[in-house]
């Protein structure tokens, strides 16, 4: 399943006659489970995900204040 989806794409890649071109594969996922998980952020990950997130803003302070970066 995976070579043939992979086989699409690439195909799609090589017709597509115009931007946003969209082809439907035939496979579908056997339940909407997977929507529930997806992005789920549980009680006892945010801590590590708020500290997580300070110290990528505290680091790309200090890349802007030393000039590395654009200032938004």
């Amino acid at each position: 399943m995976q070579e043939d989806i992979v086989g699409r794409a690439l195909h799609l890649f090589e017709t597509a006659a115009a931007p946003n071109t969209v082809s439907r594969s035939p496979y579908e996922w056997d339940t909407q489970v997977w929507r529930k998980k997806y992005m789920e952020i549980r009680p006892e990950d945010r801590e590590a995900l708020r500290a997580a997130g300070e110290a990528r803003r505290a680091d790309r302070q200090s890349l802007r204040n030393s000039g590395r970066v654009r200032k938004s």
